[in-house]
């Protein structure tokens, strides 16, 4: 029986941005050569925030921020990242920037997580590549399989889980906004302190699950880093054979977004996500989850 989870995302976002350029007074001069000298460590990452949004053709453009956040499995954390821009034909003002994020978050409850996230746009837009990696240490919640036993808070446990998450794809142009090429996908897990209910055991505690598959592409934003018109969707479709996992199964995932403009500042943006996992046994880590492991959902 397949597993689903879909959600849907519908955002509306209103304002308007304008870039101004004027001669630098010798007053503000003088200001950045004080802030370049300081020792001021608050002062200097300011100031590289500050120029982190200035127009720049720099190789590649660097950003960088920081701060505390909480949430109810992690407690107090604090997370650090730094996103660069970088383009791999200069002179095609055409072609979209390629782009490379990492995130670093650590909580007083012991989680650690690195999230590393590349896209990249070759020239003449031939051929894409993306990848994602994710290695965690962190605190979860569980209540079992299906919807029936997430109802119930009877079942509520939890454990502490290790997790290594590996997913690159190569995708080559075969017409105008399509795309189609191979990829992988390489998890491993770990659970342990396991404190859970009789009714929602997690077995194995251990599982590797490496699949191989295809990715089909209709990419048709005007600027994917944020666009205003357009569409996108994407088709992966993995096989997880027994001959390197102890349990075989299959997944696809779709994801499909559309962006509408509706008047001059104001952008109408939809989402649709649904990932199934089905075919012989699928083990208890692949099993879809609400809101795509956080990625689309909070609360």
């Amino acid at each position: 029986m397949a597993r689903l989870t879909a959600l849907i995302v519908l955002s509306m976002a209103s304002g308007s941005a304008r870039v101004y350029a004027q001669e630098i007074a010798p007053d503000s001069a003088a200001t950045d050569r004080d802030v370049r000298k300081s020792k001021n460590p608050i002062a200097w990452v300011m100031k590289r925030l500050q120029d982190s949004n200035k127009q720049s053709d720099k190789p590649f453009n660097c950003s960088v921020i920081a701060g505390p956040f909480y949430d109810a499995t992690s407690s107090f954390a604090i997370g650090g990242g730094v996103s660069g821009i970088y383009s791999w034909d200069r002179q095609d003002s055409v072609l979209q920037k390629s782009t490379l994020s990492a995130m670093v978050k650590a909580s007083v409850r012991g989680m650690v997580s690195l999230d590393i996230n590349g896209k990249n746009y070759m020239p003449r837009d031939r051929y894409r590549w993306n990848y994602k990696l994710k290695i965690a240490n962190e605190n979860l919640y569980y209540w079992g399989v299906g919807y029936d036993n997430g109802l119930d808070d009877a079942n509520k446990g939890q454990y502490r889980q290790v997790k290594v998450h590996f997913h690159p794809d190569f995708l080559f142009r075969v017409a105008r906004d399509f795309y189609v090429g191979p990829m992988a996908d390489v998890k491993f897990t770990h659970a342990y302190h396991l404190r859970l209910t009789d009714n929602t055991p997690i077995q194995p505690s251990t599982l590797t699950a490496n699949g191989v598959g295809a990715a089909i592409l209709y990419d048709s934003r005007d600027f994917s880093l944020n666009a205003y018109r357009g569409q996108y969707l994407r088709i992966e479709q993995s096989i997880y054979p027994k001959l390197s996992n102890k349990y075989h199964f299959t997944s696809t995932d779709v994801t499909f977004c559309t962006y509408h403009g509706l008047w001059k500042s104001a952008v109408l943006a939809m989402e649709y996500h649904s990932l199934f996992t089905y075919g012989g046994e699928v083990p208890w880590n692949m099993l879809a989850l609400v809101g795509d492991d956080n990625r689309r959902m909070r609360g």
